[in-house]
């Protein structure tokens, strides 16, 4: 399939197929491939993009693709910012429930948020002033090399750092025995107990078709409990977005990182 089949493939996905196809589809590799190229290369829309560790060196036992160095997270986001606007999370998703596609916005996100994202990224976001989202899982709460508790609480009170949930035990939901309503449920209990806000926004550990499936998304929908939940599956936001915002596409920092430091 060449680059204008590919896009084409994807582009009646997103407009006309359901989500199980949409999520089935991204499970080849080779068209997931082809689409991040498409997506990247397009330079417009806005995306939602995730980190993992920021730090000098990549930590023992981490993989490249989850780590920036703290001189290319601070060089993306000084890039990005000649072109694009950045923007809080629930920003993007109150366009999105009023029906607009944003263009050229970028929503920065962490996962698991480990403690060199609370040394190293942090500083630089405020400096810049970056609004950020941090997807908290609570069982990682206060473990060696992720935040503690009053990390968190110290960063809920930043003006730009919303709190987002990231489940209780960091599963993959699609399987068997997984209580999804446990870590749905106790996970925001817990973190809005701890900031004393309310925590609406989620992102499905791993978030790829691996570890999440229709019956998940759907049963995110219909609890009530969030305003939106984002997977990993590589898009830029559209119009596919407006009535799927419970599995929002969200591109991985390495690939802007690639197209926009020369990597």
């Amino acid at each position: 399939m060449d680059k204008d089949g590919c896009k084409n493939e994807i582009k009646s996905v997103q407009e006309m197929m359901s989500l199980s196809f949409y999520i089935d589809l991204l499970k080849d590799n080779r068209v997931r491939r082809k689409y991040n190229q498409h997506s990247i290369a397009s330079g417009k829309g806005s995306a939602i993009l995730m980190f993992h560790h920021v730090a000098e060196n990549c930590p023992d036992g981490v993989s490249a693709s989850c780590y920036s160095s703290i001189v290319d997270f601070r060089n993306l986001l000084t890039e990005l910012s000649k072109f694009k606007h950045f923007v809080p999370l629930p920003k993007l998703c109150k366009d999105l429930q009023d029906g607009i596609v944003p263009k050229d916005k970028i929503v920065i996100t962490f996962d698991d948020v480990p403690a060199n994202v609370y040394y190293n990224a942090v500083p630089i976001l405020r400096e810049l002033n970056v609004p950020y989202t941090l997807y908290i899982s609570t069982s990682l709460m206060g473990t060696d090399g992720y935040l503690s508790k009053e990390q968190i609480v110290e960063l809920s009170k930043d003006p730009l750092c919303i709190v987002g949930s990231h489940t209780v035990s960091h599963c993959k939901l699609k399987y068997k025995g997984v209580n999804l309503e446990e870590e749905f449920s106790a996970s925001k209990n817990t973190l809005e107990l701890l900031i004393k806000k309310p925590v609406e926004h989620f992102a499905y550990p791993y978030g790829t078709p691996f570890a999440i499936s229709e019956r998940v998304i759907q049963q995110m929908k219909s609890s009530g409990l969030y305003q939106s939940a984002v997977s990993t599956i590589p898009a830029y936001i559209n119009e596919y977005s407006v009535e799927n915002r419970f599995s929002l596409p969200r591109i991985h920092s390495q690939l802007f990182t690639n197209e926009y430091l020369n990597k």
